[in-house]
């Protein structure tokens, strides 16, 4: 969803020095890239919101007081625009809605394949053969939260 964004109550706040954005990041000619791969993720939200909870900014205020930056941010005013579709929730829905990322050479694949001797042969002189699924929820970065930063 495209997401517009109102400062005007957030600023009005005592103590509430400024709001950075992915615009700011890139007015200075800074990265707004955090992913594992090149373009994966953002800092900021640039263009669209894709989904709940997904950084938009970083309110800056006079203190370390967290409960003043916490305060701020629910006075920033949101409003989102999407094409009305249905948020895709789960992995089955990405698929059946054929929902993928675009293949990008430059990183390589994203499922890498790891065979070791004859796969196929393997199979066809297999005395018994399962096949079935499952899914892991991956985090590529689970290990690095709780991000946090400061400036001054």
């Amino acid at each position: 969803a495209r997401v517009k964004i109102d400062l005007t109550r957030a600023k009005a706040l005592p103590g509430v020095i400024d709001f950075i954005s992915a615009k700011d990041i890139f007015d200075i000619g800074g990265s707004n890239d955090v992913g594992q791969f090149p373009g994966d993720e953002e800092v900021f939200a640039s263009t669209e919101v894709f989904t709940v909870g997904q950084y938009i900014g970083l309110i800056i205020t006079e203190s370390e007081d967290s409960v003043l930056g916490e305060r701020a941010a629910l006075l920033v005013d949101t409003t989102y625009a999407s094409a009305n579709e249905e948020p895709i929730v789960t992995l089955q829905d990405g698929i059946s809605k054929r929902s993928f990322f675009p293949p990008r050479p430059d990183i390589g694949p994203f499922f890498p394949t790891i065979e070791q001797g004859d796969v196929e042969r393997g199979l066809r002189e297999a005395d018994h053969f399962t096949e079935s699924q499952f899914f892991i929820n991956g985090q590529s970065h689970f290990y690095m939260e709780t991000q946090s930063a400061m400036a001054s």
